[in-house]
C-alpha cells in the first residue's frame, strides 16, 4: 500500500540546492533524476497540496520581535525541545570569513521514523516558541535528516540561558539546573524529549516470559545527565542501571522495564515521537483500562502507520 502523505506544516522551506550543509543535503538529486528545477514537495519528500519548491506556497516565518532568551518562560513546549537538544541536537556557532557571526542548532533523526516527529512536532515547537524558521535537510543515499535552525534566539536561549557548550556536547551535557528546579512537569517534558530523540521501545519475546515484556532504554556516555536521570527516575521507577564499555569508552545504560512500569511511564511522561508511540500501542493496548494521558496513542499511531505504509 502507498503510504499516505502529510501535508507540510506553515513556515517550513525545503529549498533545491546542490550545497551541502554538514553532512546533508537539501533534495536535489530528486528533481535532477526527474528533470524538474521545481517539484511538488510530496514528489520528494512524500508530502501533498504543498505547491512547488520556492513558490508562493512555501510559506516564511515571519519575525516579528526579537525574543530575549532569558525572559522566555519555561514552559512544557520549550523543555521538550531542550530534551531533544539533550538527545540528539547539535550546536553550532563561529564566525565567517568576513567577521559575521552564525549560528547553526540542528537535529538529527532517521528521515522515514523520526520524520514526522521533526518535521511537525518540533518544528511547531521551535515556531511558537522562538518563532523560528525550521530548514529540513536529508543526507544522500542515506535514510538520515536533520531539522536545522539558523536563529540566533535559539543559540542564545541554548547557550546562554542553559549553559549548553556549542561544540561536542557527548560528554557533558545535562539537564539543566532552572529545569530541575522548577515543577516536576517540566522535568518530565525534558525527559520526554531526551527519550523520543535517544531512548529505545524494546521488546523482549524470550519464552521465560508469558507475553511480551516492554522495556524503554536509553544509554549515554554523558556521566553528569545519567546521575540526573537515575536519580530523578528512581523516585518514579524501578530502574535497571548499568555501566558498560565499548571501544574503549564508558557507556551507561537506564532501562525501564515491565510493562507496568511502561504504563506508568505513559501516564507521567510519555512519548511524542510517533516510532515509540507505535511500538507502545503494540504493546499495551490490548490491556483494559490503558487510557495514556500524553499525548493520544490512536493518533499519533495512525499517522505513524500511514507513513510505514501499513
Amino acid at each position: 500500500m502507498r503510504p499516505k502523505s502529510n501535508p507540510l506544516p506553515l513556515g517550513i522551506c525545503v529549498y533545491l540546492t546542490r550545497k551541502p550543509s554538514m553532512g546533508f543535503e537539501k533534495p536535489f538529486a530528486v528533481a535532477k533524476a526527474l528533470g524538474k528545477k521545481q517539484i511538488p514537495l510530496k514528489a520528494s519528500m512524500g508530502f501533498e497540496n504543498s505547491g512547488n519548491l520556492l513558490s508562493q506556497n512555501c510559506f516564511k516565518a515571519q519575525k516579528q520581535n526579537s525574543y530575549m532568551s532569558e525572559q522566555l518562560p519555561l514552559s512544557e513546549e520549550l523543555c521538550a525541545f531542550v530534551g531533544a537538544i539533550i538527545g540528539d541536537g547539535c550546536i553550532d556557532g563561529y564566525l565567517t570569513k568576513g567577521g559575521k557571526s552564525k549560528h547553526h542548532v540542528f537535529i538529527t533523526g532517521d528521515a522515514n521514523f523520526d520524520r514526522h516527529y521533526l518535521s511537525f512536532y518540533l518544528s511547531s515547537i521551535a515556531k511558537s516558541v522562538f518563532d523560528a524558521k525550521p530548514h529540513l535537510y536529508f543526507r544522500k543515499k542515506q535514510r538520515a535528516m536533520s531539522l536545522t535552525f539558523y536563529d540566533k534566539n535559539i543559540f542564545d536561549c541554548l547557550t546562554k540561558r542553559f549553559g549548553f557548550v556549542a561544540g561536542n556536547k557527548t560528554f557533558t551535557v545535562k539537564i539543566p539546573e532552572e529545569i530541575l528546579a522548577a515543577e516536576e512537569e517540566l522535568a518530565f517534558a525534558t525527559i520526554r524529549g531526551i527519550f523520543d530523540t535517544d531512548g529505545c521501545v524494546f521488546f523482549d519475546n524470550r519464552k521465560i516470559y508469558r507475553k511480551t515484556y516492554g522495556r524503554i532504554i536509553l544509554k549515554t556516555v554523558s556521566t553528569p545527565l545519567y546521575e540526573q536521570l537515575n536519580e530523578f527516575l528512581g523516585k518514579y521507577f524501578s530502574l535497571y542501571s548499568a555501566t558498560k564499555k565499548w571501544n574503549g569508552k564508558r557507556i551507561y545504560e537506564i532501562t525501564i522495564y515491565g510493562n507496568k512500569q511502561i504504563e506508568k511511564w505513559m501516564r507521567l511522561i510519555g512519548f511524542s515521537n510517533d516510532r515509540h508511540l507505535f511500538k507502545i500501542r503494540k504493546l499495551l493496548e490490548p490491556q483494559e483500562g490503558f487510557e495514556p494521558s500524553t499525548p493520544s496513542l490512536q493518533n499519533s499511531c495512525s499517522s505513524q502507520a500511514e507513513l510505514l505504509g501499513h
